[in-house]
């Protein structure tokens, strides 16, 4: 089933161009890029509901990003382990 499966995407930056990233999503990036971590929301949702970091990345260069947090790909893994 293709939703229990999780996916690497890499996305090539070029000079300048820009995106934002949630913290959990980031894998790794190239030591070229710019980054910069901030806050996505108010206050209330980034104290109470335990989210809101984002990662602000500009390039040049490659970035990776997972399309689940690591709970969720921890989770769809152990599922076969336990067998």
């Amino acid at each position: 089933m293709i939703t229990d499966m999780a996916y690497l995407v890499e996305k090539e930056l070029g000079l300048g161009e820009r995106i934002t990233v949630d913290n959990f999503h980031l894998v790794a990036m190239d030591d070229k890029a710019r980054w910069s971590v901030g806050k996505f929301g108010g206050w209330k949702s980034f104290f109470f509901g335990g989210e809101g970091l984002v990662v602000n990345i500009e390039g040049p260069g490659r970035v990776y990003l997972q399309t689940r947090t690591i709970m969720d790909l921890v989770s769809a893994i152990a599922r076969f382990l336990e067998k």
